[in-house]
């Protein structure tokens, strides 16, 4: 239901934005149903990704402030 509500504002814009001109209803509700699917995919995406960077960066951290020192080297973390 939210993502109709989205679909309905988009093509309320693109009808304003064409001038009020009307006669193309249904060509400016499959144009905003298209840019909301491919907005949701998109965001949908990056929050996965995003995900995946911050388990990385975890990771290295990890292995850098307890694998390293088991290695001979000093790990210095100082507070900002």
């Amino acid at each position: 239901m939210a993502q109709e509500h989205k679909v309905r504002k988009l093509a309320y814009w693109l009808y304003l934005l064409k001038g009020k001109k009307s006669g193309n209803d249904l060509e400016d509700w499959l144009k905003a149903e298209k840019a909301v699917e491919c907005f949701e995919d998109l965001v949908a995406k990056s929050a996965k990704y995003a995900s995946i960077v911050i388990f990385v960066l975890i990771v290295v951290f990890l292995v850098a402030y307890f694998a390293l020192p088991l290695l001979g080297y000093q790990v210095a973390i100082q507070k900002i």
